[in-house]
């Protein structure tokens, strides 16, 4: 950093008066950003900033160099980073009215309605200047008074800025995309941070007891082997056979859907890992090919040693060929089942077609290993019962009423209700279209409430089945209705227990807001009908990627808003095709201050504010951890794996419990 900005920097973190506004991170910040160079061109600046708007960098650039001015003096870059990283909302105000005016001395409503036309790139053209002109217009009219003003001096400004008591903590500096180069990286969570979620504690308890369970097993096979005078080759064998007969009587548990619904709903979940029972289900899995390959080679080692051709054991021998194949069939299964494989589009089939395997798998082991059944007698029971329920379930006919296409790639479809079907909010089922396909079941979260007489699905087009189902939903328009569907469920998901807390926290990426607009169905329907199911608050977050994305939901909020639980359901809608830099300013600031006059969203329509960006969950989580001292929240989620990291790493040292949806 140069000398010129360290005594400035200095000055603001030795004062004491200063010591809550201001800390050393400003100088972490200011260093990073500046990195030795006493003068900074546009060029550098648009480098260290990463602000992708060549206009938006110029303006911001020229108001901090002046008008003209080729190059940047560090300290004005320090001197603004100060601010912007303060807690004072003066420096807040300041800092975002030095952005928006740029060289100016006032903001003209034309240098505003271009910040706003640059950052709303994801709208259509002509839809673009609409909501342009809309914005500026209302951000210019006066409250008393109907001629909008040409411009603002910092007088009007403030009067605006402090109106929208949400928009400061959107100029955090950790929000504000151009100085993410500057963040800290995040501390990884510690191993006592990792236990100390339920989640965590719960899976990890049953993984260690199967690992433990695993060890006795082989270690009780290996000695009475050696007791009985075998080799090490055959001990090793042996024991790895008898870990194999204890994982495949155990891995199909965790996916009977019937009976972990039925205990779901019943038993507490503090009991069982519900949210993890695919974990469990490929721990055992990875367990049953590493002991097949230790089994197959401790029977190699032992052929060799009694002086036996190898090629002629495996290929001759029923005990042989018979190893070989579950070998082959369980590498298969494990190697398509692997998650990035499948989440690809048009490779779900192939994870589904391979893991019908498992019949060839349990034919195998019961003709290659003689004491399989005794394993397999009381699962094999519970896998049996489990059919009968599935198949009852299955034989729910049905047929689709109703089929459109929405935004972003969503296919609305309204199913008749089964007569005897009975769901709650969060619940999912497999559904098959004989239309596009006889074959394939997909699951997806019923988005209708338990007291609506249709049942309603939003599925987004994300591989070969559901492109072409939206496909027919915007060929047709629904025109060869009705078309015949079967159901397979409802079976129960970790939001189905949402409501069983004391605080509840919904977050939702993209699509992933169906299972929550099924909880909200409910919720609004059970409030008009003068009943509270929420025990004290519930806080629901959806980050979608364009304004269009709420369409489709938002008469739900709508009469949401308007019911009695509008007072114990706060929701936030974030928008998160915008570039994050401060050019978003201008549509954060027009967009608040016009639901605040209009009572609806400019871009929606909602009676809830769009907001631009995405949470700062450290400070969301910490204020709701505030409100509700003595009520632990929950958090839900269902959305992309990667955002699900990001969660769960926020929730991990706040000791909020976390549950992600997945299928």
């Amino acid at each position: 950093m140069s000398s010129i900005s360290i005594p400035v920097l200095q000055a603001l973190n030795d004062d004491p008066d200063n010591q809550a506004a201001y800390g050393p991170r400003t100088y972490r910040l200011a260093q990073a950003a500046l990195r030795r160079r006493r003068h900074i061109n546009y060029q550098q600046f648009k480098e260290i900033s990463g602000i992708r708007s060549s206009y938006i960098g110029r303006v911001l650039f020229e108001g901090l160099a002046g008008a003209g001015a080729t190059v940047l003096p560090p300290e004005r870059l320090a001197h603004f980073i100060t601010l912007l990283d303060s807690e004072l909302l003066d420096d807040k105000e300041a800092a975002a009215f030095l952005a928006l005016r740029g060289s100016a001395a006032a903001l003209t409503q034309r240098q505003f309605s271009k910040l706003l036309f640059s950052t709303l790139s994801m709208l259509e053209p002509e839809r673009r200047k609409l909501v342009c002109r809309r914005l500026t217009y209302s951000f210019y009219q006066p409250d008393t008074g109907t001629v909008a003003q040409a411009e603002l001096d910092a007088k009007d400004f403030s009067l605006r800025f402090r109106a929208l008591h949400t928009l400061p903590g959107q100029l955090n500096s950790k929000q504000v995309n151009w100085l993410g180069k500057l963040r800290r990286r995040t501390e990884a969570s510690t191993v006592q941070q990792w236990l100390g979620a339920p989640q965590q504690r719960q899976l990890l308890f049953w993984s260690a007891g199967y690992l433990l369970l695993c060890l006795v097993v082989f270690v009780l096979q290996a000695q009475s082997y050696r007791a009985a005078g075998a080799d090490l080759a055959i001990q090793l064998a042996r024991g790895a056979a008898g870990c194999v007969n204890l994982g495949t009587a155990l891995i199909c548990l965790p996916m009977l859907r019937s009976l972990t619904t039925t205990l779901h709903r019943r038993l507490p979940h503090i009991l069982m890992p519900y949210g993890a029972l695919r974990s469990l289900h490929k721990l055992v899995g990875v367990s049953l090919l590493v002991f097949s390959l230790i089994h197959i080679a401790g029977q190699l080692a032992h052929q060799a040693v009694l002086g036996n051709s190898l090629s002629a054991f495996l290929w001759q021998t029923a005990l042989g060929i018979t190893g070989v194949i579950l070998l082959v069939v369980i590498a298969i299964m494990a190697g398509l089942g692997r998650q990035r494989f499948y989440r690809k589009p048009g490779r779900y089939t192939w994870f589904k077609f391979s893991h019908k395997l498992y019949w060839a798998w349990f034919g195998l082991m019961l003709w290659h290993s003689p004491q399989f059944w005794l394993w397999f007698l009381l699962p094999g029971l519970l896998f049996g019962i489990n059919l009968l329920f599935q198949a009852k379930r299955k034989s729910k006919l049905s047929c689709v009423v109703g089929m459109e296409s929405a935004a972003e790639q969503i296919t609305i479809l309204q199913l008749q209700r089964p007569s005897g079907f009975q769901f709650r909010a969060g619940d999912y089922v497999y559904l098959r279209l004989p239309e596009i396909d006889r074959q394939q079941w997909h699951p997806f979260t019923l988005s209708s409430a338990p007291g609506q007489d249709k049942l309603t699905l939003h599925i987004r087009n994300a591989g070969l089945w559901t492109g072409q189902l939206h496909a027919l939903a915007r060929q047709t328009g629904g025109a060869t209705l009705p078309m015949p569907a079967e159901l397979d469920g409802p079976y129960s998901a970790p939001s189905a227990i949402a409501m069983r807390h004391d605080v509840t926290i919904l977050v939702a990426g993209g699509i992933g807001i169906t299972p929550f607009a099924s909880l909200l169905r409910h919720i609004t329907l059970q409030s008009q009908a003068g009943l509270r199911p929420v025990k004290q608050h519930v806080y629901v977050y959806w980050i979608c990627r364009t304004p269009d994305a709420i369409a489709w939901i938002r008469p739900l909020l709508d009469e949401l808003a308007d019911s009695p639980a509008a007072s114990w359901v706060s929701i936030k809608l974030f928008c998160s095709a915008v570039q994050r830099d401060l050019g978003d300013l201008a549509l954060q600031l027009a967009s608040e201050h016009y639901h605040l006059r209009h009572g609806r969203d400019a871009l929606t329509d909602c009676r809830y504010p769009l907001l631009w960006g995405r949470p700062d969950w450290e400070q969301e989580l910490d204020a709701i951890l505030l409100a509700h001292p003595s009520h632990p929240p929950r958090m839900f989620f269902c959305g992309p794996t990667p955002f699900a990291t990001e969660l769960k790493a926020k929730c991990l040292p706040r000791r909020i419990p976390f549950s992600q949806e997945i299928f």
